[in-house]
């Protein structure tokens, strides 16, 4: 998955010593990677409530720690920084920044551990990364179901959203749709009847107890992917001309994503008929994404935003949505823009589009159409740009570290 480089650190040191420093490093990667997940899962769950506010804070700052002891280390004794290691670093260090002004800590972890697998295997990540979900989401369950945990139930008219000891019903559902993605991406069709069926189970399961229409749907748009890859192979690298029309639609397929959201941000009105009717359709994104644009504005580097949602509080109370306080953005494009602002969201917006073109020029039809299916997921939902909800994106830092920028355009 990933070209490493053999080149020797700034200190030149016997090769045996310099390869065991590197396989050191990688091991250190991935238990950062594990933390990572793990304790990002914890903070989407009541589990937070029995730890003081600043653990989340402290422990991130510790996974930072972690990945620049690793890149010290790489830096000193494995290989030297070229121009895009630093450009890397640069843009992580400017995200960290404006994470930090507009209080959010994941942000900086989450660019910081993509940074450092660039020149990871991302192979021998994957049973790390579903191990860790499910270990996680499971301690979560246990916690829950023995008391150690809240878990609650919202009521929506005659059904029942559960929680398992989550802070929201929707983040199951992403999950479960975060692994079945993985399996499809990193299995392909030796993935087995059997791995499919339980996908499948669990998808209809938890789509009954949680209700999470949206991941529900796009898991189950992946699982008949799977069965098609399954049953014909080749089916992946076909020249069909629809498949690459639908390749090449991908490749831009988060710029498309923001200009549509911004269209309709600043362009909705109410009194127009089809208008109001696709904001029922959404449950009224369109005119809480308007209201927000209207009420805070945009500014270059963000702003700390205080967004009331649908979740729950760490005392398991749902958060006070009385005199219509409720004016939670869910689209993660016009999220972006309104809290980490303008020049954030155009750089990740342009990490987006690298990530993109460099699936489709090593022909991942695979990752690429995946992460497509995120891109159009986000319009709707906001968790995308975290690793725990959207794992394939821990493939943007090869492809900043590698893609050919002179055939950029050649798409």
């Amino acid at each position: 998955m990933a070209n490493v480089k053999e080149i020797k650190g700034l200190f030149p040191i016997n090769e045996k010593y310099r390869k065991g420093i590197k396989t050191a490093g990688d091991y250190l990667f991935y238990f950062t990677l594990g933390l990572y997940f793990a304790l990002g899962i914890g903070f989407n769950s009541m589990a937070l409530a029995l730890l003081t506010p600043r653990f989340f804070i402290y422990a991130m700052a510790g996974v930072l720690g972690l990945i620049m002891m690793r890149e010290g280390i790489n830096f000193l004794f494995v290989e030297r920084y070229g121009w895009r290691d630093f450009l890397g670093l640069a843009i992580c260090i400017l995200f960290s920044y404006i994470g930090d002004k507009v209080d959010s800590a994941i942000v900086a972890c989450t660019y910081f551990t993509v940074f450092a697998a660039r020149n990871i295997d991302l192979r021998k990540t994957y049973k790390l990364i579903v191990m860790v979900i499910v270990l996680t989401v499971g301690a979560i369950f246990w916690a829950a179901d023995n008391g150690y945990v809240s878990q609650y139930l919202y009521t929506e008219g005659a059904s029942y959203r559960h929680t398992f000891g989550l802070n929201y019903p929707l983040a199951l559902p992403a999950y479960i749709m975060n692994i079945a993605m993985l399996m499809l991406v990193f299995r392909n069709e030796k993935i087995s009847w059997t791995e499919i069926g339980i996908l499948f189970m669990a998808n209809g399961l938890f789509y009954r107890w949680c209700k999470g229409d949206l991941s529900f749907g796009c898991t189950l748009l992946v699982i008949v992917l799977m069965i098609a890859v399954k049953l014909w192979p080749k089916l992946m690298t076909s020249d069909l001309i629809l498949f690459k029309t639908i390749d090449r639609i991908a490749v831009f397929i988060h710029p498309v994503c923001v200009a549509v959201s911004l269209w309709f941000t600043m362009t909705y009105d109410e009194s127009v008929q089809w208008m109001g009717k696709l904001n029922s359709m959404v449950g009224t994104r369109i005119s809480l994404q308007q209201r927000a644009f209207k009420s805070f504005g945009v500014k270059l580097l963000g702003q700390n935003i205080q967004f009331v949602g649908a979740g729950l509080g760490l005392d398991g109370v749902p958060v006070d949505q009385t005199g219509g306080a409720y004016n939670y953005v869910d689209n993660l494009y016009m999220l972006t823009i309104l809290r980490y602002g303008v020049l954030f969201s155009a750089v990740a917006l342009i990490l987006l589009v690298i990530m993109m073109v460099y699936c489709y020029k090593k022909k991942m039809r695979l990752w690429l159409w995946m992460l497509a299916l995120y891109a159009l997921h986000a319009l709707l939902d906001d968790k995308m740009q975290l690793l725990y909800f959207n794992s394939l994106m821990l493939i943007m830092g090869q492809a900043v570290q590698n893609l050919d920028f002179k055939k950029f355009g050649k798409v």
